[in-house]
């Protein structure tokens, strides 16, 4: 039977919210709140932003059980450890990794083509993988937007028809409405 996981984003994309500024202790307190709650995977921060991000990350790694932890990424090893190293206590620790693919984000702010992208993605998962095979990755600003068909190109002979990020070692696909 098919079941449904609740990927719960408040630790990281609340204070993205207009006044909202969470300490460490207040990600914890609220972290403990959804995983009483049930939820299935908490993403606790973005832990390269800043030590107080790091250290919530960690926090909030440390301290809550029953749930999936995970830790927000680029494509970049820096990232991937610093995520690592913030979430590698928790009982089921998760990296979750992101890159931009739109047209706009592939042109002005990555300046890579798809297929760039692509790689990169690719061998940022192989390199996740060495941590844990608890990665998740998706496509920022890309496939919600339906506007540049980043997924299903990988999914060409290049890669005898199965997606790129999968064979790289990802186990999660993120598909934001």
């Amino acid at each position: 039977m098919a079941s449904v996981k609740i990927f719960d984003t408040t630790l990281r994309d609340g204070e993205q919210s207009p006044g909202v500024t969470l300490i460490p202790e207040e990600k914890l307190a609220i972290a403990k709140q959804l995983a009483k709650m049930k939820v299935n995977v908490i993403e606790a921060g973005f832990p390269i932003s800043s030590d107080g991000d790091f250290n919530a990350v960690k926090m909030v790694a440390e301290n809550v059980r029953g749930v999936e932890v995970a830790a927000l990424a680029r494509c970049r090893k820096s990232d991937i450890d610093r995520a690592w190293e913030a979430v590698k206590d928790a009982e089921n620790p998760r990296i979750h990794i992101f890159i931009a693919s739109s047209p706009i984000h592939l042109e002005y702010k990555l300046q890579m083509s798809e297929d760039e992208v692509l790689n990169n993605a690719v061998e940022a998962v192989k390199y996740a993988a060495q941590y844990t095979d608890n990665i998740e990755g998706n496509q920022h600003s890309g496939y919600s937007r339906l506007c540049c068909p980043f997924r299903i190109r990988a999914a060409d002979q290049r890669y005898q028809g199965k997606d790129s990020q999968y064979r790289a070692g990802r186990n999660q696909c993120s598909l934001p409405q």
